[in-house]
This record gives C-alpha cells, structure tokens and sequence, in this order.
C-alpha cells in the first residue's frame, strides 16, 4: 500500500512572458480579437489559453570511457558542466483555436524574434511546478532560448470534422535554472512572474 499520493500532471503553471508578443504584433492582431467578439483582450493571454502541456527536457548523464589492462573498459563520470546535463530541448503543445488562428499567429511572433537583429534569445520562461493545493513547490527558469521548430498542419477538402487538434512549438535552452520554493514570500514573488 502507497502512502504517497501519484503524481498529477496537471499541477504546473506556464505562461509565455508578457514580452514576447512584440508591440507592432501586438497591435496588428488587436482588431483580429475585437472582430471576433473574443473574450481575450491582448494576444499573450489568447496564445497563453490555448497551451495544453509542456515536454519538461529530460536528463542524461554523460560518461568517459577508459581502456584498462587486457582491454577492460571502464566508465568514469565525465566532466561535463551540471548545465549540460540537461537534454535542453522542451516542446510546448498548443490546441489548435479558431480554425487555426493561435497557430499563424504564433507563427508571426516567431518570425519576428527569429528575424530581430537586436536580441539573440527569447526572454526567458518559467514553470511553476505545483503541490496538491496548487502551491509552488519548484521553479523552472529556461534561459537564452532559441526557436527550433513548429509543427505543420494539414488541410483536406475532405476534412469536415471539428475535432480537437493540436500543434508543437519546439525549443532549446542554454540554461536551465531549478529553484526549490520553500516559503510564501518566494511563492508570491514567483507568482507575479507567471
């Protein structure tokens, strides 16, 4: 018999930064929200809705190999920097709203931050992983994230169902910063990031 409860996936908190929808973005797809009687009055809190889960990038522990005597071959820790341990790509999957419109918008911003000369990486994302009464226990900060790639979608004449889809926004991290929260300010403090 258990005495701990399972895990619920479900408890972790993600938004995209306020920032990464840019303002002339921002500006142009306001009308497309007011048009459409939406009930989302910027375009981050309209793609944040739409987020259905994140991949969280695994671990992989890198070893060094080292030929013995008679050609035993040992395996030693390597020296690789705690950083690197990271898989450091995660994938953000997003339900496909509005006949597809979260994903050409999506699909602006990204080419506005792949083609902007003035900053080499998105600001960076957090994730609140949460405790049974949705209370912050860690905090996840990816930093210098690039873009790496976006799934596709398929149209078909044929097609007429209105079921749930979904796409994929993949990513890659230089950092990956863990933080255990143990007390109420840091979770106040980490709750107006999110």
């Amino acid at each position: 018999m258990a005495l701990a409860l399972n895990s619920q996936h479900s408890q972790f908190a993600f938004s995209f930064p306020v920032d990464f929808v840019p303002s002339d973005i921002e500006k142009k797809y306001k009308s497309y929200l007011t048009r459409n009687q939406n009930i989302f009055d910027d375009v981050i809190d309209y793609l944040n809705n739409s987020i259905q889960q994140i991949t969280f990038p695994g671990l992989t522990f890198p070893t060094a190999e080292q030929t013995h005597k008679f050609g035993k071959e040992i395996s030693y820790r390597s020296a690789k920097a705690p950083y690197d341990i990271y898989t450091k790509d995660f994938t953000i999957t997003m339900a496909s709203i509005d006949n597809n419109a979260n994903y050409f918008i999506m699909q602006d911003i990204l080419f506005w931050h792949y083609i902007n000369t003035q900053s080499t990486f998105v600001n960076p994302f957090l994730i609140a992983i949460l405790d049974k009464n949705r209370e912050i226990n860690w905090q996840y900060e990816f930093r210098e994230i690039i873009f790496t790639n976006m799934s596709s979608l398929v149209f078909g004449y044929q097609d007429t169902s209105i079921d749930k889809s979904e796409f994929t926004l993949q990513f890659k991290c230089n950092f990956i910063d863990v933080n255990y929260v143990s007390d109420r300010k840091q979770q106040v403090l980490i709750k107006t990031k999110l």
